[in-house]
C-alpha cells in the first residue's frame, strides 16, 4: 500500500509515518487477537512494536535463514519456523525457542489437473539451488543418456545462467526451457523427476514437497532440512562441503556419479518409480491443510501475551533483554 516505484528499495521518510498511521488505526478500529509478521527492516519493526504496544500478541513466522542477530526478536512473543532443522538451526545460533509449523502446500494451487510426465526438471537456475551441480548432471546425461529430456525451469535467475558455469551444453539436444511462471502446476504436469541440488542450506524445500504431491519422485542434495522434509518420498544424495553457493565451481563426473546412476534408475526402472511415486505421494499428505489445520489450531489456541522474548533460558539470546 505504501510503496511505490520509487521506493522499492525501502521506506521514504514520509512513507514510515504514514504507514504507522495507518497501522494504528487498524489495530485501534480491529483490535485482533495476534498479529503475525516477518522482516527485519524498519517497517517490520514498526509493525511488530505498534502491536505490542498494545498488548497484543505478536508471532514472528521465520522461513529462513537470514537472521543472524537476536535483536530482531526482542518484541516478540513467539517464533515458529516451517522444519525441525531449522529448530534446531536457530536453538543453536541465537539461542530461540521456536515452534514447529510445517509448510501448508494447497493442493489446488499446485496439484496439475492432468499430467504428462516426461521431463527431469530443474527448477530456478541459480548457484544456491545447485546450477554448477546441475550443470555437470546435465553434461553428463546428454553424453550417456541424450533420451532424457531435460527442463530448466526459469526463477529468480534468468536469461543465461548456464552459460555462466562454464560447461558446454551447446550439444546438448535434450534441453529445454520454461520461462518463469506464477502456476507451477504447468511445470509438474510435464515432470517425471524432479532434481534438486541445492547447495544453500533450505529452511523447507517448497519445491521438492510440491512435486511430491503430484507424486513425482525428487532426487535432492541433503543440504538443510532437505532430508527432513523428503523422507520417505525421494532420494537423498550427498554433495561435497566444498561446493557452496559462493565456490561457482563445477564438481567433477565422478563426483555426480550418484546423481546420474539415481535419475537413470528412476527413467528405466518402472517398478521403482512407481514405488517412489506412490512413497512421495504418501509422505507429502501431511502438508495438506487438513492435517495441519489442527496443529495451526492448537499453537495459535494458545497463543497469550509472554512476559519476555522467547529465547532459550542459558543459550545466546537468552542474555540480550528489551531494556
Amino acid at each position: 500500500l505504501f510503496r511505490n516505484r520509487f521506493s522499492r528499495c525501502g521506506p521514504t521518510a514520509e512513507e514510515i509515518p504514514a504507514y504507522a498511521a495507518a497501522w494504528e488505526q487498524f489495530l485501534r478500529r480491529n483490535r485482533p487477537d495476534v498479529v503475525v509478521t516477518y522482516g527485519g527492516d524498519r517497517l517490520a519493526m514498526l509493525t511488530l512494536e505498534l502491536a505490542k504496544g498494545r498488548d497484543i500478541p505478536v508471532v514472528f513466522a521465520l522461513k529462513n535463514f537470514a537472521y543472524t542477530t537476536p535483536a530482531t526478536f526482542l518484541r516478540v512473543d513467539y517464533v515458529f519456523v516451517p522444519s525441525e532443522y531449522a529448530r534446531r538451526h536457530y536453538r543453536e545460533r541465537l539461542g530461540l525457542a521456536c515452534h514447529v509449523l510445517p509448510n501448508v502446500i494447497d493442493p489446488g494451487r499446485v496439484c496439475a489437473l492432468w499430467r504428462r510426465p516426461r521431463y527431469l526438471t530443474f527448477v530456478n537456475p541459480q548457484p544456491a539451488k545447485g546450477l554448477f551441480v546441475f550443470a555437470r548432471i546435465a553434461a553428463e546425461l546428454a553424453r550417456c543418456r541424450p533420451d532424457i529430456p531435460i527442463l530448466v525451469v526459469e526463477g529468480r535467475a534468468r536469461g543465461r545462467a548456464l552459460e555462466s558455469t562454464g560447461v558446454d551444453l551447446s550439444g546438448a539436444k535434450n534441453l529445454f526451457g520454461m520461462a518463469n511462471t506464477a502456476d507451477p502446476r504447468r511445470f509438474y504436469a510435464v515432470t517425471k523427476v524432479l532434481l534438486m541440488p541445492s547447495l544453500c542450506t533450505e529452511s523447507f524445500g517448497l519445491v521438492a514437497a510440491e512435486a511430491m504431491l503430484n507424486g513425482i519422485p525428487v532426487v535432492v542434495s541433503n543440504r538443510g532440512a532437505l532430508p527432513e522434509v523428503v523422507g520417505q518420498g525421494g532420494v537423498v544424495l550427498d554433495i561435497p562441503a566444498c561446493y557452496t553457493p559462493e565456490t561457482r565451481q563445477v564438481p567433477s563426473a565422478e563426483e555426480v556419479r550418484p546423481w546420474v546412476e539415481a535419475i537413470v534408475r528412476l527413467w528405466d526402472d518402472g517398478e521403482f518409480y512407481a514405488r517412489q511415486s506412490a512413497a512421495a505421494r504418501a509422505w507429502s499428505a501431511r502438508w495438506r491443510p487438513e492435517v495441519l489445520r489442527p496443529l495451526y489450531e492448537s499453537f495459535f489456541g494458545k497463543v497469550h501475551l509472554q512476559p519476555g522474548p522467547p529465547f532459550v533460558a542459558g543459550m545466546p539470546g537468552g542474555s540480550v533483554s528489551g531494556g
